[in-house]
């Protein structure tokens, strides 16, 4: 079956929360803030994020209905990096979704070098993100940073 997805910046408190949903679902697969969050928890990450010029949150969309499938995060680290996150609501994995989010985000990215974090046990993940260019930089007991 073929999808039409898009990768659109979150502008409202409702696709904030639609963001904080499909997180929520993701948490098994997080390195940090691997706890749920609650709606005022999220409401106060959207308002710091509207107001931070080293966030960008995206909501993936699939097409024709808009219907939310998953979200992606860039955030800054420094004058030249930053770290680049995301996650695919349950229903939609295994899809070629992540691939779409990773190559779009690397293309939305203006930074040098751009890294990320991923369980050492999640390896479709490592593998996509190999695919894509990363190579581990440094591991930790759970963890590759690539």
């Amino acid at each position: 079956m073929k999808y039409y997805l898009s990768l659109n910046p979150v502008e409202s408190y409702a696709e904030a929360l639609a963001v904080a949903l499909i997180r929520n679902e993701c948490c098994r697969w997080m390195t940090h803030n691997d706890k749920p969050l609650n709606v005022e928890q999220q409401i106060r990450f959207y308002r710091r994020l509207i107001r931070s010029e080293k966030l960008r949150l995206f909501l993936l969309r699939i097409e024709p209905d808009g219907a939310p499938c998953g979200y992606a995060l860039i955030k800054k680290t420094g004058r030249y990096k930053a770290w680049l996150t995301g996650g695919i609501a349950t229903s939609f994995r295994g899809k070629g979704f992540g691939r779409f989010v990773f190559q779009t985000l690397i293309g939305l990215c203006d930074s040098r070098q751009k890294w990320l974090e991923v369980l050492r046990t999640n390896r479709r993940a490592i593998a996509l993100y190999k695919r894509l260019g990363f190579v581990v930089r440094k591991t930790t007991r759970e963890i590759y940073i690539m």
